[in-house]
């Protein structure tokens, strides 16, 4: 893989990926969103290359692939749900705190709510991301949690190595 990972880390461990999905609240528009703390919900999913027979992320990535730049669109020909992306994830193991949106200017405007167990595709759909697809440079260093509470949904559980696996280290994308 070309790049470092995802966003956020769980235990320093980032994933080779992380999909989020971003909803604004109704009452405002995006301007004046941005302005409370919180005026966005955004929920992080880790993708980790594993196998998995699903057939809906082989479709996924191939409407994916006919985007390769900012600004091109596909039309979706054939229906796939957001319950199908996401087998296999728990969705009542989470951890949630306020923070900021990853682009510029940053603003302390989301609740964030990072899912602990990852999406698991196959390796070689997790492998066209990087190669097939537009990004622009989405990645910066992992910046400090800045006092902020993180909260889980369950009680931290006790690793083989004696971790407590309740650590999650949010980072934002500082302006270029």
């Amino acid at each position: 893989m070309h790049h470092p990972g995802s966003e956020h880390s769980l235990n320093g461990h980032r994933s080779p990926l992380e999909m989020h999905i971003v909803s604004r609240r109704n009452d405002l528009n995006d301007s004046t969103a941005a302005k409370v703390q919180d005026g966005f919900a955004v929920m992080g999913f880790f993708i980790e290359g594993k196998e998995n027979t699903s057939q809906v992320w082989k479709s996924f990535t191939n409407y994916l692939q006919k985007i390769p730049r900012k600004g091109d669109e596909v039309r979706i020909m054939e229906p796939f749900s957001l319950h199908q992306l996401l087998k296999g994830v728990d969705l009542s193991k989470y951890y949630r705190y306020n923070g900021s949106l990853t682009t510029p200017p940053c603003d302390e405007a989301v609740v964030w709510t990072i899912f602990k167990d990852p999406i698991r595709i196959r390796r070689d759909l997790l492998l066209r991301f990087p190669t097939k697809i537009y990004f622009d440079n989405v990645f910066r260093p992992q910046e400090p949690l800045n006092n902020r509470m993180v909260y889980s949904s369950a009680a931290p559980t006790t690793g083989p190595a004696g971790a407590a696996d309740h650590i999650l280290q949010p980072q934002t994308i500082q302006g270029s």
